[in-house]
């Protein structure tokens, strides 16, 4: 706060008409002039986006930058880099057991902090599943992963292992799939995947929801 008031040139005050607006122009703001003492919420491109594809196979991608790949459905933006991308690496070792993981065309290029994975072999339900999942709205697919992972000698083998991937899941659920899914149904909010510059604002908007 000392090195706040020392570097200040000057202080504005501006009225807004309530609580929620005052705190919305403050978000926008931070958005905008990225300020170096509240980075909160200034760098949204930072948050991931966990995308799927159904084709003659089933494909994952981890990216901040959703629009390099349209042949993706998107779910997201989600805030915290870290516990979504331990998430989704968790899945696709845990995957690895389920079904088979193909190979990268060395001549395909990814763009820089992108990540895809292909399998073959997966049930064909799982990708309304884990649509369902990645949503918010239900983890039923994680149960449905257990069992099928304790049918397999080699996850079975690496029990330890294994635990350590379902609790990033089942922290990924519970941090950002489930708030994500709540805050849209209790506002109402109409656009999916929710752009990274909207995902706080429509936090701000969900816990100024009326009781």
């Amino acid at each position: 706060m000392r090195k706040i008031v020392t570097e200040a040139a000057r202080v504005e005050w501006e009225v807004l008409a309530s609580d929620f607006d005052a705190c919305l122009h403050e978000l926008r703001l931070i958005q905008q002039l990225k300020p170096e003492f509240n980075i909160a919420g200034a760098y949204t491109f930072l948050y991931p986006f966990i995308g799927v594809r159904e084709q003659e196979q089933i494909s994952f991608c981890f990216t901040t930058s959703p629009e390099l790949f349209p042949e993706y459905q998107f779910y997201g933006a989600f805030r915290s880099r870290e516990i979504t991308g331990e998430a989704f690496f968790s899945l696709m070792r845990l995957l690895e057991f389920i079904g088979h993981k193909m190979k990268r065309d060395a001549r395909e290029t990814i763009p820089d902090y992108s990540y895809l994975f292909t399998f073959r072999r997966l049930p064909a339900n799982w990708v309304t599943s884990w649509d369902k999942f990645f949503r918010g709205d239900s983890a039923e697919v994680l149960e449905d992963l257990i069992l099928k992972l304790l049918l397999n000698a080699g996850a079975r083998a690496k029990a330890a292992d294994i635990q350590e991937n379902m609790d990033s899941l089942k922290r990924f659920w519970r941090y950002e799939a489930k708030p994500l899914g709540k805050a849209i149904l209790a506002t109402g909010y109409l656009l999916y995947p929710v752009p990274q510059s909207e995902r706080d604002p429509l936090f701000l908007s969900y816990r100024h929801e009326p009781e």
